[in-house]
């Protein structure tokens, strides 16, 4: 039976922005041979590849919509059973601004360059032999945010979550944690909440209430693995009438400790592994 953490949140208001997370296909990640994510941070794409192949192999990185000039598809060679991280620099809307051009602010295919205007939902990744396959681009500001997008299977996994931010439907009773899974493979683990604050609180020295918004603190312990997988886990909210929404909590590459690391991005992450 899957093992769940409940945890009861009884009487809580939430309020707050809400960043909705963006929906991605299980069925098409499940059968990626060599597994990748990709992140948004500062304006910059990053994607991480893990080659589960012996051999090098080359892998195409381009927009998954063809019609967007968000960045100029490039490619990367991956030697055997290595992760690589390599990065693009994103544009917003278009083409870069171009002050010297007549109708650059009439023309709808120049952006501002503004890195909090850079929309990239997805990116396609041809791999050859090894598998055409669309992934989602995550943001280092979700809800849910993971300290790092790409783990070896002999460390560990933070994820911060700001429930205020998350839930934008007012008063709930519970939410509830399921195991992390691998996808495509039948390994799964526990997901542990090793702190929780927020709420109601009375002060001390006056007679008054104050509220905060409630967030938490989620540790996982990544299984072992011979290659690479893709981790995540499903968080539940439901209302006080029984009502579910599910929400996913971010995709992270977890890849063997005997994996090579190769970091060749052009600007500095923490989101790598170690």
């Amino acid at each position: 039976m899957k093992y769940v953490i409940t945890i009861l949140l009884a009487a809580l208001v939430l309020s707050g922005s809400t960043h909705a997370f963006d929906s991605w296909s299980t069925d098409e990640l499940s059968r990626m041979n060599s597994p990748a994510v990709a992140w948004l941070e500062d304006g910059v794409l990053l994607v991480s590849i893990a080659n589960t192949s012996s051999s090098r192999e080359r892998f195409t990185i381009e927009p998954a919509d063809r019609r967007s000039d968000a960045f100029e598809s490039f490619s990367v060679t991956v030697p055997g059973h290595t992760v690589l991280l390599t990065s693009k620099q994103a544009t917003s809307e278009g083409r870069p601004w171009r002050d010297d051009h007549p109708v650059h602010d009439e023309h709808p295919r120049w952006g501002s360059g503004d890195p909090e205007d850079i929309d990239v939902p997805a990116v396609s990744i041809d791999g050859g032999r090894q598998g055409r396959y669309t992934i989602p681009v995550q943001t280092v500001d979700s809800p849910a945010a993971a300290n790092r997008f790409v783990v070896r299977d002999d460390d560990y996994l933070e994820i911060d979550v700001d429930l205020n931010r998350m839930l934008e439907d007012g008063p709930f009773d519970r939410f509830v944690l399921g195991d992390y899974y691998v996808l495509g493979k039948r390994q799964q683990g526990k997901v542990d909440v090793i702190s929780f604050e927020g709420g109601f609180d009375k002060s001390p020295r006056r007679n008054e209430v104050s509220y905060a918004g409630p967030q938490m603190v989620l540790e996982i312990r990544p299984p072992r693995l011979r290659d690479a997988g893709l981790l995540s886990f499903d968080m539940i909210h439901y209302d006080r009438r029984g009502r579910q929404e599910t929400h996913r909590a971010p995709l992270v590459l977890v890849v063997s400790s005997d994996y090579r690391v190769i970091d060749d991005a052009a600007v500095s992450t923490r989101k790598f592994v170690r």
